[in-house]
């Protein structure tokens, strides 16, 4: 996800668009931050050199000044390799990943508060800017429950046990907004944290009024159809007022807190995060679709979500022991 939003970014503009063939085009700022307002104590903000025809380039010594309400809050020079677990020293390859090399900045944003964003580097003329209002988090409760669905496909019918949950998001008033959910397990300590995979295909507000419901496996590619892999979805059909989603997720296969997050997230961010999700690469008659970015002397996606979280516990059943 992060690599594909920093090479992205290096072909769009929100001012102009950028023609693929420009021997003129010349290499720009590129910056990437999805941050919200729950979260890690530190977040981190990539900062890398966009090209057209190349891969991009981490920056190790740009500047990073970050305002809150109009006062400078923070000032970020350096970055941190994020070593992994292994022993041995990183290869040349790994040392040019830009997603090795975050900015972290402290987490200190509230909703509300008018943040400015502002890099710059020796190598560049302008500094790269953003600025951008945290938005409100969204309330919502949530309702998990274990089903077993029946599943039919060519060969033979068979049934699957997934945890159903139905969410109640109250829409933001008085504004368009966009939303993003995810879902995550851990153990009883909140450790060993995994992501299942949400299967939103059959919501009418997550599938913009156009669900799937075939019978076949939910691990069905449906890259014919409108897809969602990113969860995102608008209030289009439940303008000031609630809307109910229903997602399934996997059973976990222990006991587990199931973490369940609403994030009200940026328009812009809502915008890419579709089309990169909907573009058909394989389709010859499809025209490569515009990125939009919200950086101003530069490109890339920063947004800072409003994002509320509800702790669930899963117990597993005891299961009946089937007789010899």
């Amino acid at each position: 996800m992060l690599a594909l939003l920093l090479s992205a970014s290096t072909l769009f503009s929100c001012e102009n668009t950028i023609d693929l063939d420009d021997e003129d085009f010349t290499p720009r700022l590129a910056l990437t931050y999805l941050g919200s307002t729950e979260g890690e104590a530190q977040q981190r903000f990539y900062i890398s050199e966009s090209f057209i025809s190349q891969s991009p380039r981490i920056i190790k010594d740009a500047k990073l000044e970050v305002f809150v309400n109009g006062q400078l809050k923070e000032t970020v020079t350096s970055s941190t390799f994020q070593k992994g677990s292994a022993s041995y020293p990183p290869s040349d390859y790994e040392k040019e990943q830009p997603h090795r090399y975050p900015y972290l900045i402290k987490k200190q944003f509230k909703a509300g508060d008018k943040l400015k964003f502002r890099v710059s580097h020796p190598n560049f003329n302008q500094p790269a800017e953003v600025t951008t209002v945290v938005s409100e988090a969204p309330n919502f409760n949530v309702e998990m429950k274990e089903v077993v669905r029946v599943i039919k496909n060519s060969h033979s019918d068979y049934t699957r046990e997934l945890l159903q949950f139905n969410i109640k998001v109250q829409d933001l008033k008085n504004a368009d907004n966009y939303y993003r959910l995810k879902i995550h397990y851990s153990d009883l300590l909140g450790q060993n944290v995994e992501t299942p995979t949400i299967e939103n295909r059959e919501d009418f507000i997550m599938m913009k009024g156009q669900p799937q419901t075939d019978d076949d496996d939910i691990s069905i590619d449906i890259s014919e159809n409108y897809r969602n892999n990113y969860n995102v979805f608008s209030d289009e059909f439940f303008k000031d007022k609630e809307g109910l989603i229903t997602v399934y997720c996997r059973t976990p296969s222990r006991n587990a807190r199931v973490e369940v997050t609403v994030e009200s997230i940026d328009p812009t961010l809502y915008r890419y995060l579709q089309v990169i999700d909907n573009t058909d690469s394989d389709n010859p008659l499809v025209t490569p679709s515009v990125l939009p970015t919200n950086v101003k002397g530069g490109v890339g996606v920063v947004s800072v979500a409003g994002s509320k979280t509800t702790r669930l516990t899963y117990i597993e059943p005891i299961r009946p022991v089937k007789p010899f």
